[in-house]
Order: structure tokens, then sequence, then C-alpha cells
């Protein structure tokens, strides 16, 4: 599987199904409770845009379009099958393809843009969240969620138990999980680094208790 050679690699179909089927349950929890801790969705104006980088098959930009209809979302992930399974989702969402480091929308597009479970994936973590702060209005939020390099074993272990792996599997999944996908993510701290150059303010990056991840939240400033 590309994915697990080369964490930057673009999903393949076969891999944009095990996401949709086995891990995307699981990631839809920890968007529950981002947007709640953080209060980013209160924060927004009547009729706001809101733009999801790395969005995979779509399962939370459809999900945030349904239960907002007064929202014009949008979504974008590097993978066209991702895309393709994105768009037959949800019509509410414009789903594009396309690569965070050279995000396709103007300068100061989006009231929010959020990226969850995706930074890891970028090849130039700076450049990306350069690009979500260009695309971003004065005063818009960015949000990010990703896994904490630092994580213990017990909260990975804690995150594979949410998926729909079958329990048989999940001692492998567990592996592959923090060999492939832990160990190349960034802590709190890294993070907060490539932010400092940017026009941030309010910017925090935290651990998401009871969790293997982080959230970084901050505003553009005027």
């Amino acid at each position: 599987m590309s994915l697990i050679r080369d964490v930057t690699a673009r999903y393949n179909p076969i891999e944009a199904w095990i996401y949709d089927r086995f891990v995307a349950p699981a990631v839809l929890q920890a968007r529950d409770r981002i947007f709640l801790e953080t209060g980013a969705l209160e924060a927004l104006p009547s009729g706001a845009s809101v733009l999801d980088v790395g969005c995979g098959g779509g399962q939370i930009a459809s999900e945030l379009a349904q239960e907002n209809p007064s929202l014009r979302v949008f979504g974008l992930d590097l993978s066209d099958a991702q895309v393709r399974r994105a768009r037959k989702r949800s019509v509410a969402v414009r789903f594009v393809p396309g690569s965070a480091l050279d995000l396709p929308f103007a300068n100061g597009s989006f009231d929010l843009v959020y990226s969850i479970g995706s930074i890891k994936h970028w090849p130039d973590r700076a450049r990306g969240l350069a690009e979500c702060v260009r695309v971003l209005r004065f005063g818009g939020q960015l949000l990010v969620l990703d896994l904490d390099r630092d994580c213990t074993i017990e909260e990975s272990r804690e995150f594979v138990r949410l998926t729909r792996f079958p329990r048989i599997l999940q001692p492998l999944w567990l592996r592959i999980f923090r060999a492939k996908l832990v160990r190349p993510s960034l802590t709190p701290e890294e993070a907060r680094g490539h932010c400092r150059p940017l026009p941030l303010t309010e910017l925090r990056a935290e651990r998401l208790s009871r969790s293997p991840a982080f959230v970084l939240h901050g505003r553009k400033a005027s």
C-alpha cells in the first residue's frame, strides 16, 4: 500500500475505502470534541464560508453542512479517489481535488479553515499552514487536529478501539498506526513553531485529553 510506504502519498482507491469504512468513524468523534471545546462554530457569522483541508471521503464536511445549512462548506483532498467518494456522499458541499500546499482559492476566502488528521501527510507542513492562513479572512479561524508524535501507547490503543477494524485485526492496526502515522506526526510545540511566522493571534496548541491527538487553534490577525 502506497500510504504505508510513504505517509505523504495520495490515497489510492483501496486506501480510500479502508479509511472510509474503518477509520473515519473514530475521527468523527474527535471532530465533535474539538468543535465543542474550541467554540469554533459558535463564533462563525451567518452565511460563513468554511474549508476542510484534507477532507478525505467528506464525512466531516458533509455532516457539518447538514447540521449547519447556513454555512457554505468546501472540501479539498489530494486524492481523486477520496474526492469521488466525498461527492457521492453530499451535494451540499463543494468538493475539489487539490494540494494543501497550493490551495486553489483566493486570499481571504474563508471564515474558518480546518484540517483534521491531514497535516502529517503534507510534505511541507509550514507551507501548508501558511496556505491555510492565506485563504482566511481577517479574524477568521484556523483549526487543526492531528496525532501527537509523543502520544502514549495506551492513547493510541484507545483510538484504535474506536475504529471499526475487527478486534482480531486491532493489534496489527495498532502497530501500523504507531509506526506509519504517529511517528511522522508533529508535537504541539512543533505545530506552534510552524505558526509563529504567520499572522495569527490567540494561538493555542494543546493535547486533546484522553486522545492521541493535539489541537491547534488561532485567528488571523488584521
